[in-house]
């Protein structure tokens, strides 16, 4: 029997050690090679992915600053109407905050936030070491935060974590501090359906945020850490124990009391007597979804979403702070609806309200009724006499006529004889408008209003002239802002961008510049356009529409415009920045008591909303194309 000596054991020893660790050694350089490149494919993913989610994160501000639609996954691709939530902040400056509460809130939430490039290391570490001992606490800078609220899902999975470090990383990059602290307060939610820190300190507390005292400053910084179960209304006693607890922490005790003492800032909208408005902004909500859900494929609707609007929470605030003044007038004058659609010259909508009062009537005015614009459709007849041919300065009859068995009278029940095409559409003279018509051609007038992409009614009689087709509010200020922007017809746009609350964007791509679709040429002449807007800015001066005028030194145009009988009043016009149109009448289509003109109440609504969004705009030089 063969054996084996003590030197042949050590060298089968070692033989087998050898064999064993060549065996070994591809696994330790896979392990090198796979952890390194692993972490290179996760590092130019986090990139590619915060490029996909943050197109232009120097826009992160506008975009925190715009009305979301948040909409639950629906079935059968409709969405849940039902349960979609409107994140509407409310416009605040920075500056105007309390200091206390911006102190505060880097003290709880973030007290590294001025140093940290996005991401803060030591929060995170912190945030492994409770989760490691059963407890949990959040890690997030509110730069993280701000990336999860706007491009992010609020799943908790691995994947989202690291993508909300990149987008955090990306955010501090393009953005200073200040704008990243802005755009998180306008998209923090403080629960009761409240967005933003204005909207939290008047849902709340009934006054401006920079009123907010040192205790309910701290109170909304506490609610951060739970809104839907700890806010003002849910819990008041055990959140205002909780926010002296955090003054006490932050100035010690002697400081706080003093702060406590001292109370809030005084002045105007700081008394708690700010009641909530009217919801009109449902109207705005109802027109959103209506849009996305003929833009979008069913499958996509079947999932959740988050839809940017067109909707500006600051001009659609100085709507409904408009409409609500002229409700007051409803009983002297004789209407019950009123409707005010805001746009930008290309067509984005910024302001809606369809209706007096939502709660009882969610049916849209704006957009769904038909009613006949009287003389705010007349610009149309004089852009076609001047692309034939005429003048402004041409002089046309103001006398009595009859076309086709038609007398049309002037609303004085008076005629001033020849008059010059600019007078008679700066006092809206009927009885000239229809000769003029009849001159021009109607088939004219007709092909202009299809070629400028009017939706309306246009009827084959001498009462086209005289706006007798029916039309909406919306068709009509799309038509003005074609006269606005040079020529370019447009369609209303409520919708911006599109993005599933668990991936990227979908549908258009986010916040177009300005300029036509496409970039389509203009459809009028520029000479006789400026001929027809010169006119109309003589309408505001002079003309039926001087109530329409507000201060601040922008140029004007409009036309107002009224029915047969009263039953309806318009007056629509344009600056360099915002198209508005203002309507008022009845649902029963029954006459106004009071007998209003456009010239009156549409046209002061009218001013009341353009003068609040102009402020702080600086006048331009040329409106449309017109010097």
């Amino acid at each position: 029997m063969a054996s084996i000596s003590d030197d042949g054991k050590a060298a089968a020893t070692v033989t087998a050690a050898q064999a064993g660790g060549r065996r070994r050694i591809p696994w330790v350089r896979a392990v090198a090679v796979a952890l390194p490149l692993s972490v290179l494919i996760w590092g130019l993913g986090l990139a590619v992915a915060s490029l996909l989610l943050v197109p232009r994160p120097e826009r992160t501000p506008e975009l925190a600053a715009r009305a979301r639609l948040v909409v639950p996954a629906g079935r059968d691709g409709v969405p849940d109407v039902a349960r979609a939530a409107f994140a509407f902040p409310l416009p605040v400056a920075m500056d105007e905050l309390p200091p206390v509460f911006v102190d505060l809130l880097l003290f709880d939430e973030d007290r590294r936030f001025l140093d940290h490039p996005g991401v803060d290391p030591r929060g995170l570490l912190r945030a492994l070491l409770s989760t490691l001992a059963g407890r949990t606490e959040g890690g997030s800078t509110l730069t993280q935060q701000l990336a999860k609220q706007l491009f992010l899902s609020e799943r908790r999975s691995p994947l989202r974590k690291m993508l909300e470090l990149g987008v955090a990383l990306r955010l501090e990059r393009a953005l200073d501090k200040a704008a990243i602290l802005g755009a998180y307060l306008h998209t923090a939610y403080f629960g009761s359906g409240l967005w933003g820190i204005e909207a939290a300190a008047r849902g709340y507390f009934g006054k401006r945020a920079r009123c907010l005292s040192p205790l309910e400053a701290a109170m909304l910084v506490r609610t951060l850490k739970a809104p839907s179960r700890r806010n003002p209304r849910r819990r008041a006693r055990a959140l205002a124990a909780e926010a002296r607890a955090l003054l006490i922490r932050r100035y010690g005790a002697r400081e706080a009391a003093r702060m406590l003492r001292r109370g809030g800032r005084r002045g105007p909208g700081c008394r708690p007597r700010l009641s909530r408005l009217p919801p009109s902004r449902f109207y705005g909500r109802d027109a959103v979804l209506d849009r996305v859900q003929r833009m979008l494929p069913p499958h996509v609707l079947a999932r959740p979403l988050v839809i940017y609007t067109t909707l500006d929470p600051e001009l659609q605030l100085y709507a409904e702070l408009a409409v609500r003044g002229a409700l007051a007038e409803r009983a002297r004058l004789g209407f019950d609806q009123i409707a005010l659609v805001a746009m930008d010259p290309w067509g984005r909508v910024r302001a809606l309200v369809g209706g007096a009062d939502y709660a009882r009537s969610p049916w849209n005015r704006a957009l769904r009724a038909r009613r006949q614009p009287g003389s705010a459709f007349k610009p149309l007849v004089y852009l076609a006499a001047l692309e034939a041919g005429w003048r402004m300065d041409d002089r046309v009859d103001d006398t009595p006529l009859v076309v086709d068995g038609y007398a049309p009278r002037n609303i004085d029940r008076r005629f001033l004889g020849r008059v010059t095409l600019r007078e008679a559409l700066v006092k809206s003279r009927n009885v000239a408008t229809v000769r003029l018509a009849e001159r021009v051609g109607r088939r004219r007038i007709v092909a202009l209003a299809r070629r400028l992409g009017y939706g309306g009614v246009l009827p084959d009689d001498p009462t086209l002239a005289l706006g007798s087709g029916e039309t909406t509010l919306l068709d009509l200020v799309e038509l003005y802002a074609t006269l606005a922007n040079g020529g370019t017809p447009v369609r209303a746009r409520f919708v911006e961008a599109v993005r599933h609350r668990d991936g990227g964007f979908v549908g258009d791509p986010p916040f177009p510049e300005e300029g036509p679709a496409g970039g389509a040429p203009p459809r009028i002449a520029t000479a006789p356009l400026c001929g027809l807007i010169h006119a109309l800015e003589a309408v505001v001066r002079q003309g039926t529409g001087r109530r329409a005028r507000f201060a601040g030194g922008h140029r004007v145009a409009g036309k107002t415009g009224t029915s047969q009988t009263h039953r309806d009043a318009w007056f629509v016009g344009f600056s360099a920045y915002w198209v508005v149109g203002v309507w008022i009448g009845r649902d029963d289509d029954r006459p106004m008591a009071g007998r209003p003109t456009g010239g009156d109440l549409p046209a002061r609504v009218f001013a009341r909303f353009m003068v609040n969004a102009h402020l702080g705009r600086p006048p331009r030089p040329r409106l449309g194309p017109c010097p």
